[in-house]
């Protein structure tokens, strides 16, 4: 890691836990569920993950937009809108 940090012209701290934070911090960003982060990331708890969580700023409006497109489970058809 320090070796990564040097050629990158960063201060070699060797801490590896930036990679868990960049890996948690992308995935939410990209909408990944809070739950699905936290298993993937090794938090025991959720409360860990959800500093990474107000990084997805469009959560609200995706959750809304499965509402509007998405079929209901067993219905074979799509919700009217």
């Amino acid at each position: 890691m320090k070796t990564a940090q040097r050629a990158a012209g960063l201060r070699a701290t060797g801490n590896i836990k930036m990679l868990r934070h960049t890996f948690a911090s992308h995935l939410a960003m990209r909408g990944a569920p809070a739950p699905v982060i936290q298993r993937l990331c090794g938090h025991v708890h959720l409360s860990t993950t959800m500093r990474y969580m107000h990084l997805a700023g469009g959560e609200p409006r995706r959750a809304i937009d499965l509402l509007e497109s998405t079929p209901l489970p067993g219905s074979g058809a799509a919700v009217a809108t």
